[in-house]
Formats: C-alpha cells, sequence, structure tokens
C-alpha cells in the first residue's frame, strides 16, 4: 500500500476502492489518448495498480469532505519520464459545489507530484469549459487545441489503398523524427511538452508514451516527411497522422493507408485527433467519413524544479551582479554538501500567458 506524502495516510484501502466503484460513474476523462472510451475504467485501474507489485502504478487520490462531498483523481506517470497524465476526475458534473472539491483534489495530486520529482502533469478538457477555467484556477495552462474525430464505419473498399511508400519505424529513424517534429511543432508546444531539453527525445510512440501498434515513416532523400502511428484497441482503434506542410497533396493517400490495415483489424469505433497547427488535416479526415465530435484544450501544469547547488549558486551570483542578492545563503550555512538543493522556479502558470498568443519564433 503506497502512502502519501510524508507517509500520513494510504492513497487507496479498501474503503476507497468502494467509494471509487461508484464515483467512477461520474468520472470524467482527462486522457490525451484520442481514444476516450478505449480505456480501463478508473476501479480496475486503480485496482489492478493496488495489488501489482512493478511497474509503473496508477495513482488514486480520494477526497472526503464533510460539505464538499466526496471525489476522486487519477493519474499515471510517463515511463522514463519526469511527467505524468491525469486520466480521471470524479465528479465530473460541474457545479459551484463541486469547485472547491476539484481544488482539493488538484492540490493533492500537486503535492505527490512534487514530492515525487516530476515536472509536469498532462489533462485534456473540453475547450473553453468550465472545467477547463477550473483547472486553471489551479495552475493548469492550455498550450494547444485539438479536434477529436471519429469514425464508426469504413469508407468502400475501393477507396481504402495501401501507400508503397510507407515503411515500418527503425531505430535510425530517431534523429529524423526529431527534426520532423521541430519543423511542424510551434516552439510553444516543444516547451510545453518538454521536448527540446538537451538530451530528450521526441517519443517514438504517442505523445503519452504508449507503445503503437504500428509505427510508420514517409521518407525521401531529404528525411521523413510524414509519421503514422495505429494502434489497436479493444473497445476502439486510433491513428494519428503527423506531416510537413509540403506533402499535404498526400495526406488522403496516408489516411486511406491507415484504414486499410485497420480494415484488417476487429471492427470497432475509428479515432483520430488533429492538433490546431495540422492544416487541412481535419478536412481530409471529414471527406473519408470522420465526424469531429469535441474540440479539447492540452493543458499542463508545470511544477518546481530541484536543481544541482552549483547551479544555485550561479544563480545567486548572476542575481548579486544586478544587485538583487549580495551573498549565497549555502556558502553561511555550507548545505552544498548535501547534494541536491531546491530552487524555486517559477512555475509557468505565475506567468499566465495564452498558447495562441505567444508567437513562434525558432
Amino acid at each position: 500500500m503506497r502512502l502519501l506524502p510524508h507517509g500520513l495516510v494510504p492513497v487507496m484501502g479498501l474503503r476507497d476502492l468502494v467509494a471509487l466503484r461508484y464515483l467512477q460513474r461520474d468520472g470524467m476523462s482527462l486522457m490525451l489518448d484520442a481514444a476516450p472510451d478505449a480505456n480501463q475504467p478508473p476501479f480496475l485501474l486503480a485496482l489492478s495498480s493496488w495489488l501489482s507489485l512493478d511497474g509503473p502504478p496508477v495513482e488514486t487520490f480520494v477526497v472526503r469532505h464533510r460539505h464538499e462531498g466526496t471525489g476522486f483523481i487519477q493519474a499515471r506517470p510517463r515511463l522514463r519520464r519526469p511527467e505524468a497524465d491525469l486520466l480521471y476526475i470524479a465528479p465530473a458534473a460541474w457545479s459551484e459545489g463541486s469547485c472547491l472539491l476539484w481544488e482539493r483534489l488538484l492540490g493533492r495530486l500537486t503535492g505527490w507530484a512534487s514530492e515525487s520529482g516530476l515536472l509536469r502533469l498532462y489533462a485534456a478538457l473540453p475547450a473553453g469549459s468550465a472545467e477547463e477555467a477550473a483547472f486553471r484556477r489551479s495552475g493548469y495552462l492550455r498550450y494547444a487545441t485539438e479536434a477529436l474525430l471519429r469514425l464508426d464505419d469504413l469508407p468502400e473498399p475501393a477507396l481504402l489503398r495501401l501507400h508503397p511508400g510507407l515503411r515500418p519505424q527503425k531505430g535510425r529513424d530517431v534523429w529524423p523524427l526529431q527534426r520532423l517534429y521541430a519543423s511542424i511543432t510551434p516552439l510553444r508546444v516543444q516547451q510545453a511538452e518538454g521536448l527540446i531539453h538537451n538530451g530528450w527525445r521526441v517519443p517514438t510512440d504517442d505523445w503519452n508514451g504508449q507503445a503503437w501498434t504500428k509505427s510508420l515513416v514517409l521518407e525521401d532523400k531529404d528525411g521523413l516527411l510524414a509519421h503514422l502511428g495505429l494502434r489497436r484497441g479493444r473497445a476502439a482503434h486510433t491513428f494519428r497522422l503527423v506531416c510537413r506542410p509540403e506533402v499535404d497533396g498526400l495526406q488522403r493517400d496516408l489516411i486511406t493507408h491507415a484504414l486499410a490495415v485497420i480494415a484488417q483489424w476487429p471492427p470497432r469505433p475509428i479515432y483520430s485527433s488533429v492538433r490546431h497547427y495540422q492544416l487541412r488535416l481535419d478536412a481530409q479526415l471529414e471527406e473519408l467519413g470522420f465526424t469531429p465530435i469535441a474540440e479539447r484544450a492540452l493543458t499542463v501544469r508545470h511544477l518546481v524544479l530541484s536543481v544541482r547547488p552549483a547551479l544555485e549558486e550561479l544563480v545567486l551570483r548572476l542575481q548579486g551582479a544586478v544587485g538583487a542578492v549580495h551573498s549565497s545563503p549555502l556558502s553561511e550555512n555550507g548545505n552544498a554538501a548535501d547534494g541536491a538543493a531546491t530552487l524555486a522556479i517559477a512555475s509557468r502558470s505565475a506567468l499566465e500567458w495564452e498558447y495562441d498568443t505567444i508567437s513562434d519564433h525558432r
């Protein structure tokens, strides 16, 4: 049984599991995954994580309050990255009474993330909704929007053709994928997703770290032109297409390739998502029968960073040079030998910028 920060109270107990079993009926998905109904219910996720002894756990926090009622929030750390994805929150029905309860839930989650050394928390919310406003008050900022589209019936078989230029992704494609990502993604989105720091790589699967069932690339002599990821699911299938603007004319052929592959899988709904900077892709999907079902705000909560004492000393000296600070507290109390000191760096939430008001200087 895992403990909350400072080891005060169990995160999940039998009483919490019983509450979760009923609360999940009124839960709202916060996942970045394009298929909102393709994942396990919160109760099963919490139970499997509670009983499992290995692998990244799903963290579930149940909060009870005399006046505000009972709620829960659920998150999953990303593999080998200092980040976590919010999965569910309940109660989902928005009201003034649930506002304080949501603030308590998000505060509890932020405390756990800070104690765990995480740098970012991600959540997808209905764009422009009261739910997004509630998350914004808790420090979450929108860095992109995306349209979510669904297809229930495949087009006529004559329209489904495999593209001969697509090939399976290989290990040598990591750097070309980095270049492809950087060429089409606004700088503000790269910053929000933490993928421009030294030594970090663009994930070769989905943005949330889930592996693709098939990962395909299209290239020419100048590098990668497109990446197509397909995921086979128990309740729905998903795919994502990322391509350079100069190959817009091939978008339809790449989409029909994805549908031709999915046609060989069990018949299930098909989801795809298009971010606001992927021009004309949504129109191509709609021509093939996809229906827009939602517009989602992709949000991030930046947390305080922990840095080495040497870096803190350097920052303090620079501040002293401009008259902000004249001496280093580390040099006086000798705590630099501890091996790690915390430097409070302003959270992105304090800067209050909007994703659509920042220019994309490269």
